[in-house]
């Protein structure tokens, strides 16, 4: 039985997609009743009991290989995985294939922790190349933009190839989805946090709500405004966003100075809120803001870290 990917491409809910994708999962109780279980809670059954049991192989087919050359069987749960040729290259390019690195991120991500290629004679010991290594290969830094000195930290190429978005998303969804871990409400910062956060939201099954630069929404709102190294800035938020004693996930692409993600926390809170956490896929933590951010007691979840500004 061949399979695509399970993160590399997502699985609707419908039986025909999904069928698909539970033809590869094996004879189990956890299979029977994972029929008939729909969006994340299917997911948060695959990651939290799904991978204890141990009882299925996972087969990742790496390209060029002869089939005595391919990867060794773990066991990885009750998911049997195989990448097909047709994944390797949709896009006629590199960047779409399923390369080692891209394997070994997936691997770490769905909880394989013990990944190694073997050849038709000797094993060869290969450690996983960790997700933040993975997304860190993929971030673009742009020197001297948009001021002299600045090290500017683009995601855009994280967006636009498929297999590296949906494992940037799943890292936050699979920390989201868990009991205690999952919000309420998923609030997203003007801009790139709109793209994380509503994506995010939609995986985990709640809401999305946008926090706004002042100006921008058209109903009534409560603000915040917060200092700049020059100057100030505002943000906005409707007021009927959230309700009191909703548990938020406060998410941006990047934390520097931590103005921004700390404004949004004292909105949110104005409006009775808990913010649970703060998220974003990059931290430049010589900046001081996710230190800022911790002192004032929000806990944060980053994925990269950058040295510099």
């Amino acid at each position: 039985m061949r399979c695509r990917p399970f993160l590399a491409r997502r699985q609707h809910d419908d039986r025909g997609q999904a069928g698909q994708a539970l033809q590869c999962v094996e004879g189990t109780a956890v299979a029977q009743r994972l029929r008939h279980q729909h969006g994340v809670e299917r997911r948060a059954a695959l990651f939290e009991q799904g991978l204890r049991l141990g009882d299925a192989v996972g087969h990742l087919d790496l390209p060029g290989q002869r089939p005595a050359d391919q990867c060794a069987h773990h066991r990885v749960g009750v998911l049997r995985v195989a990448f097909d040729q047709q994944d390797r290259n949709r896009h006629g390019s590199p960047r779409g294939g399923k390369n080692p690195a891209h394997v070994a991120a997936v691997a770490q991500i769905m909880g394989w922790l013990h990944w190694r290629p073997v050849t038709a004679t000797t094993p060869r010991p290969m450690q996983p190349l960790s997700v933040s290594e993975y997304l860190r290969q993929h971030i673009r830094t742009v020197p001297d933009w948009p001021a002299p000195g600045v090290q500017f930290r683009d995601i855009t190429p994280l967006l636009q190839d498929p297999q590296v978005f949906r494992v940037l998303i799943d890292a936050f969804v699979h920390r989201y989805m868990g009991r205690g871990m999952r919000p309420d409400v998923v609030a997203g910062l003007d801009a790139r946090g709109f793209i994380l956060g509503s994506v995010v939201a939609y995986e985990l099954g709640v809401g999305f709500v946008p926090i706004r630069k002042k100006g921008k929404l058209p109903f009534t709102t409560v603000q915040e405004t917060y200092e700049l190294e020059y100057g100030s800035a505002t943000v906005e938020l409707h007021t009927d966003a959230v309700r009191p004693g909703d548990r938020v996930l406060l998410i941006d692409d990047l934390i520097a100075t931590g103005g921004t993600m700390m404004a949004g926390k004292k909105l949110l809170e104005k409006l009775g809120a808990q913010v649970t956490e703060g998220a974003s896929i990059v931290d430049l933590p010589e900046l001081g803001g996710s230190q800022r951010l911790k002192g004032s007691g929000l806990a944060l979840f980053t994925l990269v870290d950058f040295a510099g500004h």
